[in-house]
């Protein structure tokens, strides 16, 4: 995936494009986030140009507004509910609440970098000079219990070129 591109200064992955050493299917639909399915794993992305990138971890898709540790209750979109199968329900109401508590971003070849999940903010931010080239790029939540899952969305933003 490439990030820092001219054509698209901002870039979203998603857990559906994260791969593993496993080759295990993980979280890779809008029911499985709304569930709080875990998932872990690295996507493979190409910094296009030399410079300072910020990255957002998230929990939900950023045009939903929702905080990393919010759940939902009810219907949160417009969606056709006459017209869809029997069963696809779960892909557009609800979502489980997740105590996630720190954030974590590792990037190949450079030290990793952690925060503390801020209550009702919608992305744990951080900021990293990177050179042209391509890396291996982990980003997870934890919580006090243990648990550890991918961010189910990272955005990816060219700040500056150097």
């Amino acid at each position: 995936l490439s990030i820092g591109s001219e054509k698209e200064k901002r870039t979203k992955l998603c857990t559906h494009d994260l791969r593993n050493e496993q080759d295990t299917i993980g979280v890779w639909n809008q029911a499985q986030v709304r569930k709080g399915d875990t998932c872990l794993g690295y996507w493979a992305v190409e910094a296009e140009e030399n410079g300072t990138y910020q990255f957002e971890l998230a929990r939900w898709p950023e045009e939903a507004g929702h905080a990393i540790q919010a759940g939902i209750e009810g219907d949160d979109i417009k969606w056709d509910k006459e017209n869809t199968a029997p069963g696809s329900e779960q892909l557009y109401t609800g979502g489980k609440a997740l105590p996630l508590k720190n954030a974590t971003l590792a990037i190949e070849g450079l030290p990793r970098i952690s925060a503390d999940v801020e209550k009702d903010s919608q992305y744990a931010r951080f900021t990293v000079d990177l050179n042209k080239g391509e890396y291996r790029l982990r980003a997870f939540f934890t919580d006090l219990e243990g648990l550890i899952t991918s961010a189910y969305y990272v955005y990816a933003e060219l700040l500056l070129k150097r």
